[in-house]
């Protein structure tokens, strides 16, 4: 029990110095946007991804079936939701599709 109120502290810290220092938490959510995307979209739309960055509050994707682009624009909702979902830090407010 005590191992596990100490886990809750220590991520609550890490958080906080994320907060504190938001370039810092940039940096980390830049490293981590394909793996969140991967898991928002699954394998197959993954495979058609061709690059995924965010810069600030956008993030942006290159896909390489323009009928699947199309598909994505009508999702950008629900997709912003699910990343916003697993990034801890600064939350997507737009998504551009490219």
């Amino acid at each position: 029990m005590a191992m596990e109120k100490n886990q809750k502290k220590l991520s609550k810290a890490i958080n906080d110095y994320f907060q504190q220092n938001k370039n810092l938490g940039r940096s980390y959510q830049k490293q981590n946007i394909e793996e969140i995307w991967s898991d928002v979209v699954g394998p197959m739309i993954t495979n058609y991804t061709q690059s995924v960055k965010i810069e600030f509050s956008t993030v942006k994707v290159k896909v390489s079936s323009a009928p699947l682009k199309q598909e994505l624009q009508f999702l950008k909702s629900e997709l912003i939701l699910k990343i916003n979902e697993r990034l801890p830090y600064e939350k997507v407010e737009e998504l551009l599709i490219f």
